[in-house]
């Protein structure tokens, strides 16, 4: 008799944690669409695979839907990343690199991951980085993890995305396979 009530107890538990992190999910995409301009003041730190963190590099993110978004570094100065349509430019230190993102594939799954976060289209993304997705209630907000399924020598481990409790995007962590991070927290 207790395996039954516990297995009962098992299946109610992860039917009501699948219905919350739905209703998470589906919140974050309601907020994605609503939010037609985002343009906040931002920081960037890197963190090796040690733990050190680098100093960090400051600025401004501008997203447009659906598919404009750009980091205008004020340190380092006259650094910048764009998306705007099928193509990304970025320039650092001086050296200005362009992207065709419908040839390069690895510069086409990070313009997705920077628009679709901030658009709150986390289940499509999930899907093109053959991902698994976590999105749990947190002190303040929510925060969504997409974990890689799949090992692979470059890309990304995982991608951890926080929102506030209106469901907006406030930190983005990239984690690659060698245990380096990417830290972007807007500065709301």
């Amino acid at each position: 008799m207790k395996k039954i009530i516990l297995a009962v107890f098992l299946l109610a538990f992860s039917f009501v944690s699948s219905f919350a992190q739905n209703d998470i999910l589906s919140g974050i995409e309601a907020a994605g669409e609503r939010s037609k301009t985002i343009k906040e003041p931002f920081t960037e730190t890197a963190i090796n695979s040690a733990g050190k963190a680098s100093a960090p590099l400051k600025g401004e993110l501008t997203y447009k839907a659906p598919d404009g978004f750009s980091m205008i570094y004020s340190e380092p100065a006259g650094d910048f990343f764009m998306i705007s349509g099928k193509m990304m430019k970025e320039s650092r230190a001086g050296v200005e690199t362009v992207y065709d993102l419908e040839k390069n594939v690895m510069m086409r799954s990070l313009s997705h991951i920077l628009l679709y976060s901030f658009s709150g289209r986390i289940k499509t993304l999930a899907d093109e980085l053959g991902a698994d997705c976590e999105a749990t209630a947190v002190k303040g907000g929510y925060h969504v993890i997409l974990t890689a399924k799949v090992k692979s020598t470059r890309g990304l481990a995982s991608v951890d995305l926080f929102y506030d409790s209106a469901f907006n995007i406030t930190k983005m962590i990239m984690t690659e396979w060698s245990k380096r991070s990417t830290v972007y927290e807007l500065a709301k």
